[in-house]
């Protein structure tokens, strides 16, 4: 966008930062995707200790899991990952105690977190 005040240089200063930032983002969005697919893997593990013995950890590591992907995946721009993350993190605090069930939720949560997540291949074309 230019203004009337503004000259062709600094338009054009102004078009190369703006560029930047877009592939700044771009690539902190393919880095963040990278570490989720990692990330969930292994909260899918967790999740699996809800129902038992090491429900205090578990529940500690699931929930950091999911805010995790609530607030990185808002900031590069993967609102649904976020809303999602966001939705985890309600669930997984709210449990005060071992839960029949608790894991299946859990496991749903990450599988929509990995169903929806685009592949880094994917962004490429974004």
């Amino acid at each position: 966008m230019r203004f009337a005040n503004v000259s062709k240089l600094e338009a054009a200063e102004s078009e190369r930062r703006q560029a930047a930032a877009v592939s700044a983002i771009a690539d902190a969005r393919e880095a963040f995707l990278e570490w989720a697919k990692d990330a969930l893997a292994e909260g899918a593990v967790r999740a699996g200790e809800l129902e038992g013995t090491g429900f205090e950890s578990a529940k500690d590591d699931v929930h950091s899991l999911f805010h995790d992907l609530k607030g990185a995946g808002g900031g590069v721009g993967l609102n649904l990952l976020s809303r999602i993350g966001s939705l985890g993190a309600d669930f997984v605090r709210a449990l005060e105690a071992p839960t029949p069930g608790a894991t299946r939720l859990a496991a749903a949560h990450i599988a929509c977190l990995l169903y929806t997540s685009p592949s880094p291949r994917d962004l490429s074309t974004s």
